[in-house]
C-alpha cells in the first residue's frame, strides 16, 4: 500500500486510503463532534471491530431515534491534528480550507422499529445499528 499512498496523496490531498485508516493509522479514530449516541459495548471498552470503522469512523452508533445526523473532523482535520500532513498538502489546504470542515454522515435506521443499526452504507451515509436510546 505504501506505494499508492504518495499518489493516492498527490489526487487527494488531506485524504487516506481505506486500507491506511485500517492498517497503518496508529492514531485512533476521528472525532465525533457531536455528544449525542453512544458506541455499543460499555464504556470502558466498546465494542470496535475494524470492519465496522471506515475511513476512520466507527459506523456502529446507538442514537436516539429522532437523530438525523452525526458529525464528524475531517480527515484533512484529523491529520493535522496528529502532523501527519505532507509539505504538499499542507500547501494545498491553505488554498482549500473548505476541506477541514466537519463531515456530517446521515443515519439511516433500519426498518425495525426496535433496533437501529450501523454500517456505512455509502460515503456520509451511517446506519445505525443496535439498539436505541
Amino acid at each position: 500500500m505504501s506505494k499508492f499512498l504518495p499518489a493516492f496523496i498527490e489526487k487527494y490531498p488531506g485524504q487516506r486510503l481505506r486500507l491506511w485508516w485500517l492498517y497503518q493509522n496508529e492514531h485512533g479514530l476521528r472525532l465525533r463532534l457531536d455528544k449525542t449516541g453512544a458506541l455499543p459495548g460499555s464504556e470502558d471498552s466498546p465494542e470496535r471491530p475494524d470492519e465496522y470503522i471506515i475511513y476512520g469512523v466507527h459506523t456502529m452508533w446507538r442514537t436516539p431515534k429522532r437523530k438525523k445526523t452525526l458529525s464528524f473532523e475531517s480527515q484533512a482535520t484529523f491529520l493535522k491534528r496528529h502532523g501527519l500532513l505532507t509539505t504538499d498538502e499542507k500547501a494545498y489546504l491553505k488554498k482549500h480550507k473548505k476541506l477541514f470542515e466537519p463531515e456530517i454522515f446521515e443515519i439511516l435506521p433500519e426498518k425495525d422499529t426496535n433496533a437501529v443499526s450501523a454500517v456505512l452504507a455509502q460515503p456520509k451515509t451511517l446506519t445505525i445499528i443496535g439498539e436505541k436510546l
